[in-house]
């Protein structure tokens, strides 16, 4: 339902208990929007940190100048940040 439908429900219903019916239809919207701000917020710190690894590893200092193992570090970090964010986009879809 959306927010008209939920009223118009709430006059024409002959049930004796619209308003209950409307109130769980209103908490089932505000937990459906509740969870989509979350999964925005959650994308967004993957999205910023998957920025900061490109960022170190687009550039050549570091590439070059750091030791393996901090670059292979970081190359992983990118990637498990890259997964995660992948993951909660699909979970984000299915919302």
């Amino acid at each position: 339902y959306s927010g008209n439908q939920m009223v118009k429900h709430l006059r024409t219903s002959s049930s004796g208990r619209p308003l209950i019916h409307f109130l769980a239809m209103a908490l089932k919207e505000i937990s459906y929007g509740l969870r989509l701000v979350q999964a925005d917020r959650e994308l967004a710190a993957q999205a910023a940190e998957i920025e900061k690894c490109e960022k170190k590893l687009s550039t050549d200092t570091f590439v070059n100048g750091a030791p393996a193992a901090v670059v292979a570090q970081e190359r992983q970090r990118f990637a498990d940040f890259s997964a995660k964010r992948d993951a909660l986009a699909g979970q984000r879809a299915k919302l």
